[in-house]
C-alpha cells in the first residue's frame, strides 16, 4: 500500500540521492498527479486564449479531478495516523466528571425521561445524530424566535439590508446579550443528553441563529472545530418554529461521521486565510465525496425539537425550495472538558506548523456574566501556536501536525470554484 504520511522535517535532515529516490517511489502517485495538473494548467491557459470553447473541456477535466479526489476521500487513503476514538461510545469516560454529583443528577434526569438511553447512545454512535424534544420553556423559544426573525428583517428585508460581517455580528454568539439564546445554549436537558452520550462535561463555545436556511455547503464541523480526541465536539440544532420541507432543512449524510476526518492540507489546499475560495474548494471535494456516499436525509422536525450531531457528520444547509421561507433555528456548538486540545483546521497549516487553537479560558470569559456584554463580544476565542503547543508535556498524545498526509499543494492553485449567488462558505 502506498504510504502517504510524509514527514517533511525528516526528509530535510536526510537529503541525498537515495532518500529522494525513496521519497519518489513512496509518493509517485502524488508526484505524477502534481506534474499532470501543472502541465494541464499550462495547456489549458494557452488553449483558452486561442479557443474560448476549450473552457468546457477544462471544466470537465476539473470535474473528473474532483471525482478522483472524492474516491480517495471515501477510501480513507489520505489519512495514515489514527486519531483515536471515532465515535462517542469509544471514549474513555472522564473519571472526575462521571464521579461527580452533577453527572449523577444529569443521568437521573435523562434516565427518567429517556428510559431507552442505551438505544439512543447506539443510534448516535452508528448514525452520527439523534433527535429528541428537550424541555425548553415556551417563552424561551418564543423570545429566541423573535430575535432570530429580527435578524431576518435587518439582514434580508431591511432598507437597506445589512450584509456581510454586519449580519454575522447580528446572528453569531448573541448569548452575550440575549437571555433566551443563552438559556437555550445552557439548557440542562440538552447538556444532560450531551453528557450521557459522551461521558464528559459539555460546554458551549458558539451560537448561531439562522432565520432562513444557512446555505452552508457540504462540510464536516471537524474542519472548523476539531477536538482531540475527535468525538469531544458536538452540535445541537434547535427548531424555533416547525421546520417545513420547502424551507431548506439541515441535510446530513447518515453514517458519514465514521469516515476519515480531513483538514485543508489533506486535500492539497492552503488554509482559508491564504485565499477566500480555499474553503469553498474543500466543500467541492466533500460534495463530490457525499454524492458517491449517499445516505442523505433532511431534518424536517417540529418546533422545540433538537437535532444533535457528532463532530464529523457531513451536513449543510440546502437552498430553500420556496424562497424566503422562514426556518428559525439556533445552533450551539459544544466542546467537552477533558480534551487534550481544540483547534481550527480550516485556519491552520499543519505542514508549516502554524496552528490556530481555541482558547478555552477566553471562551469562559465570553460566558462570564460579570463582564459587560460589549466587552465579552470583543474577546477572541483563538490563540496561535505551533504543532506542540498543547502536546509537548503529554507523552503519547499526537499533535495536529502528526495526523495528516501531505499531498502536493496544487489544488489551491488549480481547482476551479464558481460561487453560486447567496452561497455561504461558513
Amino acid at each position: 500500500m502506498l504510504n502517504t504520511n510524509f514527514n517533511e522535517r525528516e526528509c530535510d535532515r536526510n537529503k541525498g540521492p537515495l532518500s529522494w529516490l525513496a521519497f519518489f517511489l513512496r509518493h509517485r502517485l502524488y508526484v505524477f498527479l502534481a506534474l499532470f495538473l501543472i502541465l494541464f494548467a499550462l495547456l489549458l491557459s494557452r488553449e483558452t486564449i486561442e479557443n474560448p470553447l476549450s473552457r468546457k473541456n477544462g471544466e470537465e477535466i476539473i470535474s473528473s479531478i474532483h471525482s478522483g479526489i472524492a474516491k480517495t476521500v471515501l477510501a480513507g487513503s489520505l489519512t495514515n495516523v489514527q486519531l483515536g476514538p471515532l465515535v462517542a461510545g469509544d471514549l474513555t469516560p472522564h473519571p472526575t466528571f462521571t464521579g461527580s454529583d452533577r453527572f449523577k443528577k444529569m443521568m437521573e434526569f435523562i434516565e427518567k425521561r429517556h428510559p431507552n438511553i442505551d438505544k439512543i447512545r447506539k443510534q448516535f454512535d452508528e448514525e452520527g445524530f439523534i433527535v429528541f424534544k428537550p424541555e425548553i420553556p415556551e417563552a424561551t423559544l418564543a423570545a429566541a424566535a423573535a430575535f432570530t426573525e429580527d435578524v431576518y428583517r435587518n439582514c434580508s428585508v431591511g432598507s437597506p439590508p445589512i450584509g456581510g460581517a454586519g449580519c454575522r455580528d447580528l446572528h453569531q454568539d448573541r448569548y452575550t446579550d440575549i437571555p433566551a439564546i443563552r438559556d437555550i445554549a445552557m439548557n440542562f436537558h440538552i447538556h444532560s443528553m450531551m453528557a450521557a452520550l459522551h461521558q464528559h462535561e459539555p460546554f458551549p463555545f458558539q451560537t448561531l441563529n439562522y432565520p432562513l436556511t444557512s446555505l452552508a455547503r457540504t462540510h464536516s464541523d471537524y474542519v472548523h472545530f476539531a477536538a482531540h480526541p475527535l468525538p469531544l465536539m458536538a452540535a445541537s440544532w434547535v427548531a424555533l418554529i416547525d421546520v417545513k420541507p420547502e424551507a431548506g432543512p439541515v441535510f446530513y449524510h447518515r453514517g458519514s461521521h465514521k469516515l476519515p476526518h480531513y483538514n485543508m492540507q489533506d486535500f492539497g489546499l492552503d488554509n482559508r486565510h491564504e485565499h477566500h475560495l480555499n474553503y469553498a474548494k474543500y466543500q467541492d471535494v466533500q460534495f463530490s465525496a457525499m454524492e458517491r456516499f449517499g445516505n442523505r436525509y433532511e431534518a424536517v422536525i417540529p418546533k422545540g425539537h433538537c437535532l444533535i450531531w457528532s463532530a464529523n457528520l457531513i451536513h449543510g444547509g440546502p437552498e430553500a425550495k420556496k424562497e424566503r421561507t422562514l426556518r428559525l433555528s439556533q445552533v450551539t456548538h459544544f466542546f467537552f472538558r477533558g480534551a487534550n486540545y481544540q483547534w481550527a483546521p480550516v485556519a491552520s497549516d499543519v505542514g508549516k506548523g502554524k496552528i490556530e487553537y481555541y482558547d478555552t479560558d477566553a471562551v469562559a470569559k465570553k460566558w462570564d456574566e460579570n463582564l459587560p456584554s460589549e466587552e465579552r463580544r470583543k474577546i477572541s476565542k483563538f490563540v496561535g501556536g505551533d504543532c506542540e503547543t498543547f502536546t509537548k508535556d503529554k507523552p503519547g498524545v499526537v499533535s495536529p501536525c502528526e495526523m495528516h498526509s501531505r499531498p502536493p499543494r496544487v489544488f489551491s492553485k488549480l481547482l476551479d470554484h464558481k460561487s453560486a449567488q447567496g452561497e455561504s462558505i461558513m
